[in-house]
């Protein structure tokens, strides 16, 4: 068992390197902080490459639930009491075996080295770095009833991971980003999607081209969600699949068919870039009262995609 009790050792210099962007894009790796993500990361079966961990941790600590505490209420606050309900030392055994036997290497550090290993005020006395998955450009084909999601220059880490925390709770089919988007390997984005971003297919990077290349490949409407466009429930009334009937040009009659859609979603300031907004199908918006102009970004998506899932399942 390798134990380090020096911040100036080499190893967690490069371990605090992951803070950054450029870090991590330089070493391939990222680091995730806390027993939930921990968990998260081994039941997702990602490439854990070393887990850190102060022998006896407390891990009651905030860091787990600090990330995700305003993006989900009610029973989604339960999501990390497998892990932290208990005995505390039971489940910091579990967990390093687990980690052990996928093949990461244990290490014990001493208090001092795990503050400066975190990005946290309270670090919960465990982290881990893993590889960073293969850069994909590809995804599954969606099927007809899924939705995607692109995500324009969202450039809060919080915001991203609670839209990811959402995207995954609301069975999204998967994400695109574009350039200046967050890290979604960042250690806010990854706190506050509570590691759902393990469970999502997620492309980056994508620009554009690269975006409306996709979705003609996959054969979706595309959806902007703008303050310009038409409510959204006037869109959706008596709809009950993810996208808009499709109709034959020719005839106007409606095919029966009803295919995947895409929800595109903006910056926080500016909205969506006009290249994107161009080749959207339709244009959708919240309805707005009391003088209130807009909501956040990552609150938006989660009342859009739940409110395609109720329709998808017949309620109204």
């Amino acid at each position: 068992m390798e134990r380090i009790a020096s911040v100036q050792n080499p190893q967690i210099k490069g371990v605090c390197a992951l803070h950054r962007r450029k870090g991590r894009q330089e070493q391939g790796r990222f680091l995730i902080e806390g027993w939930h993500l921990l968990a998260e990361a081994l039941k997702r079966r990602l490439a854990v490459e070393t887990v850190y961990y102060v022998s006896g941790a407390d891990t009651a600590g905030g860091a787990d639930t600090a990330g995700g505490a305003d993006t989900a209420g009610g029973a989604g606050e339960a999501g990390g009491s497998d892990v932290t309900s208990g005995s505390h030392a039971a489940n910091e055994s579990v967990l390093l075996s687990q980690a052990s036997a996928a093949g990461a290497g244990l290490v014990q550090v001493s208090e001092q080295v795990m503050r400066k290993i975190s990005t946290t005020d309270t670090p919960q006395g465990i982290a881990a770095v893993l590889w960073c998955p293969e850069v994909s450009r590809s995804m599954t084909g969606p099927g007809e009833k899924d939705i995607l999601l692109i995500l324009d220059r969202i450039q809060d880490p919080g915001n991203l991971g609670g839209i990811l925390r959402v995207a995954l709770a609301a069975d999204v089919a998967g994400v695109l980003l574009t350039p200046g988007c967050a890290d979604p390997y960042g250690p806010k984005a990854l706190r506050g999607g509570m590691g759902s971003l393990f469970g999502l297919q997620v492309l980056t990077e994508m620009d554009g081209a690269e975006c409306r290349d996709f979705c003609a490949w996959a054969g979706t409407r595309v959806v902007a969600l703008t303050p310009e466009g038409k409510s959204l429930f006037q869109w959706l009334t008596g709809a009950v699949s993810a996208g808009p009937t499709q109709v034959d040009p020719e005839t106007g009659q409606g095919t029966g068919g009803r295919g995947p859609l895409v929800l595109i979603l903006g910056n926080e300031g500016d909205g969506i870039a006009p290249e994107l907004l161009a080749w959207a199908d339709e244009r959708w918006s919240l309805p707005m009262y009391n003088g209130v102009e807009s909501l956040n970004v990552a609150v938006t998506a989660g009342i859009v995609l739940y409110e395609l899932r109720r329709r998808q399942n017949g309620r109204s």
